[in-house]
């Protein structure tokens, strides 16, 4: 029962890593819209009221992504942290080798 609490602990931290790594792209890609968005105003090749509509559109989307992933992550490092104290706990009550 411990391996497959401490597979399920594993199989779940690899799901923050992956959650977080998600979060951090999409970070960069609100970074980059930014990038985009200053670099489309100093050429002005678009329209700016367009451009600034799809974009504020865009990044408010990627806002709420990024508040939802953050949201799993943390919820996913509490369940972590469960786990990581029941195996603690089991440890302690059955232990490896008998003792006399």
């Amino acid at each position: 029962m411990s391996k497959g609490l401490r597979f399920y602990t594993a199989v779940l931290s690899i799901a923050v890593v992956a959650l977080w790594l998600f979060t951090a792209i999409q970070n960069s890609e609100f970074v980059e819209l930014k990038r985009q968005q200053s670099e489309l105003f100093k050429n002005e090749t678009l329209d700016r009221e367009s451009f600034d509509s799809q974009t504020s559109k865009r990044m408010n989307e990627l806002q709420t992504e990024i508040s939802f992933k953050e949201a799993e992550i943390n919820l996913l490092r509490k369940k972590v942290d469960l786990l990581e104290g029941r195996i603690d706990d089991l440890v302690f009550e059955f232990p490896r080798y008998p003792t006399n």
